[in-house]
């Protein structure tokens, strides 16, 4: 899956914002600190009363509200659109097209009856492709820990019919479906919560945010960065590659790829390029990921 390179975009966008309300924090703590500067250098010379009318109307030059608002929705715009990039990704990973001669496979075996030797069963497990013909391969895994019937003679020369379980040496681990998606949802909100509350380290511009945040979020903003929301989302990620690895998709560009692609865009004119590769991207998902590997036409994809 192409899900690492929006990940890293979704932290790249919230570290420049950080970096951005940060340095908003700082030029509102020079503000103070000159103001301060400027009420002590007031002592001795003007009245209480009118030091403390001048400090009750002093009011911050740098518009700090435009400045936290600005970056917050660039921000969610960004993260939102990767989102759903990943969104895509995942559901195309989980949702996968079983081939026809796999499932005519799998169902033959299943209608017969047929008991697969282990060594069969092996093989069959590694033909399958994908997440969806590996829950095949799942199921019919779990048929073979079934009560079966078997027929022996006795001690005394009768026929007699046991129950017996088969084992099933080769049990198929999949990556868990309903923890991957939570993780992910996880993920996207701790993002969006730093983008839309985050005030500085100590929440120190909170004054400043929009009517409707919550002083909770906002003083948790940063909780994106201090439990490593991302390193979560892809530990789990890492694990369901490791369980369905990532070799039983297209990794390598044959020249006959090369050839395709330069028969459908014409490496003459790059400056068209960009447009032919989404619109190709758009209706063709096999085109998709091959113009993936091809490195003059892989950037255009995550525009």
């Amino acid at each position: 899956m192409r899900y690492k390179n929006y990940t890293d975009k979704i932290h790249e966008v919230l570290l420049r914002h950080k970096a951005e309300i940060d340095k908003l924090v700082m030029l509102h703590k020079a503000e103070i600190q000159a103001f301060n500067d400027e009420l002590e250098q007031m002592q001795g010379k003007y009245t209480q009363e009118y030091i403390a009318e001048f400090k009750s109307e002093w009011k911050p030059k740098g518009n700090y509200a435009d400045g936290i608002k600005k970056s917050s929705h660039k921000t969610l715009a960004e993260i939102e659109d990767y989102a759903d990039r990943i969104k895509q990704e995942l559901d195309k990973y989980f949702d996968s097209p079983i081939r026809n001669e796999f499932a005519n496979k799998i169902n033959s075996i299943s209608l017969t009856g047929m008991q697969l030797k282990d060594r069969e069963f092996k093989l069959l497990s590694e033909s399958a492709s994908n997440y969806m013909e590996m829950r095949l391969v799942q199921h019919l895994a779990e048929s073979r820990t079934a009560q079966q019937t078997k027929t022996t003679l006795n001690d005394n020369g009768y026929t007699e019919i046991k129950e017996i379980t088969v084992s099933n040496p080769y049990d198929v681990a999949l990556p868990d479906v309903d923890t991957i998606y939570n993780e992910f949802s996880q993920f996207i909100n701790s993002a969006k919560n730093m983008a839309r509350c985050y005030a500085g380290d100590k929440a120190e511009l909170k004054q400043y945010m929009e009517d409707g945040v919550s002083e909770f979020f906002i003083l948790s903003a940063d909780a994106y960065f201090r439990n490593k929301a991302l390193d979560k989302f892809t530990d789990v990620m890492e694990q369901a590659n490791a369980i369905l690895p990532e070799h039983k998709e297209k990794r390598t560009l044959t020249e006959e790829d090369k050839m395709l692609i330069d028969a459908i865009i014409d490496p003459a004119y790059p400056s068209l390029a960009g447009a032919k590769v989404k619109e190709i991207a758009q209706y063709n998902a096999e085109l998709k990921d091959i113009l993936a590997l091809d490195e003059r036409y892989a950037k255009y994809l995550d525009d």
